[in-house]
């Protein structure tokens, strides 16, 4: 897991991989159209949403097999716990077709982090993450970006 700066981001990948995001990062507003990104086909895209946050104990644990997550917020702040995949135990079974699996939560997250705007996290298909935790109990809405890096 990285946690940084967006403007450190090319540390974290490879040159033609930063080069072709930093087009993406480029468009980057509050504004920006909610929907998917295509950056370099199925090996890098994006996507934008927004969401209410919610109380910890109401979102969901979550991992990928296939595609390294960039996430970060365009618009309020959200909290993102960070746990050892293989140490939680299984809630839905592995899901190909969308690249997800679901965990209940068995042990205590590693790290704990505030994405908000100027600042990412880097997930990779070994952690899993729960996203959407409201900050200070105060739920707000999210806009958010979340690059997909497939492995």
């Amino acid at each position: 897991m990285v946690f940084d700066q967006l403007q450190n981001l090319s540390q974290y990948v490879t040159k033609e991989q930063f080069q072709k995001i930093d087009s993406f990062l480029q468009q980057l507003s509050p504004d920006m159209k909610e929907g998917f990104y295509e950056i370099d086909g199925e090996a890098i895209y994006a996507r934008v949403m927004s969401y209410p946050t919610s109380l910890r104990r109401d979102c969901r644990i979550e991992a990928h097999d296939k595609y390294i997550d960039i996430q970060s917020s365009l618009a309020g702040m959200e909290g993102i716990d960070i746990f050892e995949r293989d140490r939680l135990s299984v809630l839905d079974e592995y899901d190909e077709e969308r690249d997800v699996v679901f965990f209940e939560e068995t042990i205590e997250p590693n790290v704990t982090v505030r994405n908000k705007t100027g600042y990412f996290s880097m997930i990779y298909p070994g952690e899993a993450h729960r996203p959407q935790i409201s900050v200070n109990q105060q739920c707000e809405t999210v806009k958010k970006f979340v690059i997909k890096i497939r492995i």
